[in-house]
């Protein structure tokens, strides 16, 4: 079939216009800026995660803090029903796990009823009562009992009395979110 003249000139100029510099600039400068908005907003969004995980750790460990220094006198003179009570209102507070451990690392109170008289080794609680730190966080992957794995964060702190580390309080959360 042939073709006209006209359709030839469009054909050129629309060939001409695909391979032309300008074009080619158009093209190449909205591939960089959407290449580089894309950077931007991934670096923002890590900068603003960091900073409310941040807010939400130093919030938790200065609750973990006022509450070991709540329980001091009922775990020294172990009354166990003042700290069941304790560890049940701020396992609510915190919708999550609290536990009492003693200066050996023996579970005086579960918030959850479970590890009562477990010994717990985790880094955390080991740091704590060993004196390393008087507080400290962490991560730990848990498996759940429906076999589902999750995360959940660890702050510990010691409880101190008279200048001597008694025991430690440990809060434990889910932070899948």
């Amino acid at each position: 079939f042939c073709r006209s003249a006209g359709e030839w000139n469009a054909i050129i100029r629309i060939s001409r216009l695909r391979t032309s510099i300008r074009w080619r600039f158009i093209i190449i400068y909205i591939a960089i800026s959407l290449v580089a908005f894309s950077l931007v907003t991934l670096f923002t969004s890590r900068i603003v995660e960091d900073s409310l995980l941040n807010q939400r750790v130093n919030q938790r460990m200065q609750e973990v803090n006022d509450f070991s220094v709540n329980v001091s006198g009922p775990l020294s003179r172990t009354d166990a029903e003042s700290l069941y009570e304790s560890a049940i209102a701020q396992g609510r507070d915190i919708s999550g796990r609290v536990l009492i451990v003693n200066e050996s690392g023996i579970v005086q109170i579960d918030s959850f009823s479970v590890l009562n008289g477990a010994q717990i080794t985790s880094r955390e609680v080991i740091e704590v009562l060993s004196g390393e730190k008087d507080a400290s966080f962490g991560y730990h992957r848990i498996q759940s009992e429906s076999g589902e794995d999750f995360w959940a964060a660890y702050y510990a702190s010691a409880v101190i009395l008279d200048s001597q580390t008694i025991g430690a309080a440990v809060f434990s959360e889910n932070v899948q979110d």
